[in-house]
């Protein structure tokens, strides 16, 4: 079994790559996100644009949201299930839970980071604002606080830029899945 993890900033679409890939070239992986464990956890259905660190964001709760999605995950990869787990991930010390559990359990940790221009950001972040089926609650600010934080990735990844055409996108993606399996 496999876990694939996708991190980067709010708004390089990692969601929407992980659901293309999940589409198109790893069909029986169970899908994970922070920001549906988030509101599930707290119980809400529409967005809460709040500051990071206040409310929503606050280190108490960020802490409990990625402890969910670690203990999920182990649960899932323990059960023989492969999974894509979904968020930014801006740490090192976010994303050593996941590798331990990988090291643990002998399964592959795939790492996906996503980039694309602030320009890109900046019209996707406004469109979520439409899209109620959209769980994400990071706005520009959020982004800009994250880009502070976000911390270098030490093991192998992809940096893929979303702004490429899906079809190049899926390509480096199985080029790079399939490079790492073997």
């Amino acid at each position: 079994m496999t876990l694939v993890m996708m991190t980067g900033l709010p708004g390089t679409g990692k969601t929407y790559l992980a659901w293309k890939l999940i589409k198109h070239l790893l069909h029986q992986y169970v899908y994970l996100s922070t920001d549906i464990v988030r509101r599930n956890l707290f119980n809400f259905s529409h967005h809460h644009y709040l500051p990071f660190g206040d409310k929503l964001y606050t280190q108490e709760k960020r802490d409990l949201v990625y402890n969910a999605v670690y203990l999920i995950t182990d649960i899932l990869l323990t059960h023989q299930l492969s999974v894509i787990v979904d968020g930014t991930f801006y740490s090192q010390s976010k994303r050593q839970p996941l590798f331990q559990i990988c090291q643990r359990l002998d399964q592959k940790l795939i790492i996906i980071k996503t980039v694309c221009s602030e320009e890109i950001i900046k019209q996707r972040i406004q469109g979520r604002k439409k899209q109620v089926e959209n769980a994400s609650d990071a706005d520009f600010n959020i982004y800009l606080e994250i880009k502070e934080r976000f911390e270098p990735i030490i093991p192998p990844h992809i940096e893929i830029n979303t702004e490429k055409d899906l079809s190049i996108i899926l390509q480096e993606v199985k080029i790079y899945i399939d490079n790492f399996q073997s």
